[in-house]
């Protein structure tokens, strides 16, 4: 929730919203200067116009099921308006990385892919998943989030992190924890062949800093 009042998504940059301050009216994401604003009245969010309407599941219950639309209601003291925010998750890169705990099925196959977009999907469906391995070849799922560096340069690890905590797209973790767009020339700290370090200390071509 932003000091003006908005619950905004740090990926899309969009705001929670209703249409009208009325019973069962639902959430909605829009663009944020068409939005409503919202107090957190700590484990509650309220309307701030009306009548104060607080977050409800649909249908009222206590212990509603997971993936249940949430409606603006009368009353913000009950067990049902209880609401928790999930930081969103991003997945970040890091350049001659590893990963362990394989994740395998019950015929001990492990669970890999060769494509990155769905063996994210895969991770993000299996539990215990937090991350994957690139061996050059293939995406391995992984238990563990804990990267270890490999001298193998083809080896990358994708670790799933609050977005306000990773590199900027385009850009991978290096060794020495910084975001470049490529990790060559760590140990001598200074930018591959054709760019340059801007002033945010990632390497790129001198047109695009």
């Amino acid at each position: 929730i932003t000091t003006n009042g908005y619950i905004q998504d740090s990926v899309t940059e969009m705001c929670l919203t209703v249409e009208q301050d009325v019973n069962n009216m639902g959430i909605r994401f829009a663009e944020c200067k068409d939005a409503k604003t919202w107090q957190s009245l700590g484990s509650a969010f309220r309307l701030n116009e009306g009548n104060g309407k607080c977050w409800h599941p649909v249908g009222g219950s206590d212990n509603p099921e997971e993936d249940t639309n949430v409606v603006i209601y009368d009353g913000c003291d009950s067990d049902r308006t209880t609401f928790t925010m999930k930081p969103t998750l991003c997945w970040e890169e890091y350049a001659e990385s590893k990963l362990f705990g394989k994740i395998k099925t019950d015929t001990g196959r492990k669970l890999r892919s060769r494509r990155f977009s769905t063996a994210k999907n895969m991770c993000m469906e299996t539990e215990g998943c937090n991350g994957l391995h690139y061996n050059g070849k293939t995406y391995l799922l992984c238990r563990s989030d804990d990267t270890k560096s490999t001298s193998e340069t083809t080896n990358k690890a994708f670790v799933m992190k609050p977005c306000g905590d990773t590199c900027e797209s385009g850009t991978m973790r290096c060794a020495d924890e910084k975001c470049r767009e490529s990790c060559d020339g760590d140990d001598s700290g200074e930018c591959p062949s054709a760019t340059t370090r801007c002033n945010d200390g990632v390497c790129r071509h001198e047109h695009m800093c």
